[in-house]
């Protein structure tokens, strides 16, 4: 993908020498860079964009050069997974067992669609607790740790036409860099709505409500 590196950037840089981000590639004007180089150099660009969590001595224009990386990234970078995931089909890579009578499938590709409202026994919701076993929450519990870049998807949507879940991207999905990039890139719009129902606040608050220890160490890295 087509990448621009300012002046101020390119300058950073110069100075920095980050030896993790493709160097050779990062010169002042349009570079082109792989899918997992351009994820380097946002994890890098968002750290320095951060005014709370990022370098406390930073000139604002530095600052503000990173942020419009971030966000020239994010746009990039989600047209990219959005262009790759529609050319390929639906395809199991990884089932888990959770109980005897479910289980938790981990499907990648599909048109990239998602749910506008949560379905009528979405985990998210509060009045569906007890829906499933505790052992799924532990296994999907990833997807609310930070930069996450996988998802929650909709149990009713099935295998072969996966879609996000509503009650994840209302509740979620905050912190989840697919989320954060799919938003950005307008793979998700502002048409979901709780429909009316009362969800769990968290990932956690909604593992924990389903029967996971709340010291359960799986739980410990969401954010909430």
């Amino acid at each position: 993908m087509r990448v621009r590196i300012s002046a101020a950037i390119d300058n950073e840089y110069a100075n920095r020498a980050p030896d993790f981000l493709p160097l050779d590639k990062l010169d002042i004007g349009v570079c082109e860079l792989t899918l997992a180089e351009a994820r380097e150099v946002l994890a890098d660009a968002e750290f320095n964009a951060d005014i709370k969590g990022g370098p406390e001595e930073m000139p604002g224009g530095t600052r503000r050069a990173y942020a419009a990386l971030v966000k020239q990234l994010c746009k990039a970078i989600a047209a990219a997974e959005v262009k790759a995931s529609s050319k390929e089909k639906p395809t199991v890579t990884q089932v888990r067992a959770a109980g005897p009578d479910h289980q938790v499938v981990t499907v990648v590709g599909g048109r990239g669609t998602y749910r506008r409202q949560p379905c009528s026994d979405c985990p998210w919701r509060v009045d569906a607790v007890d829906e499933f076993p505790a052992e799924a929450f532990r296994h999907s519990a990833g997807v609310a740790y930070d930069m996450s870049q996988h998802t929650f998807a909709c149990h009713q949507s099935g295998q072969k036409r996966p879609a996000v879940c509503a009650g994840f991207l209302l509740r979620g999905g905050a912190h989840n860099l697919a989320v954060r990039l799919g938003y950005r890139s307008g793979r998700f719009g502002d048409d979901v709505t709780d429909g009316g129902v009362e969800l769990h606040e968290s990932y956690r608050a909604m593992a924990i409500a389903n029967g996971v220890d709340p010291s359960d160490p799986v739980l410990a890295p969401c954010r909430d």
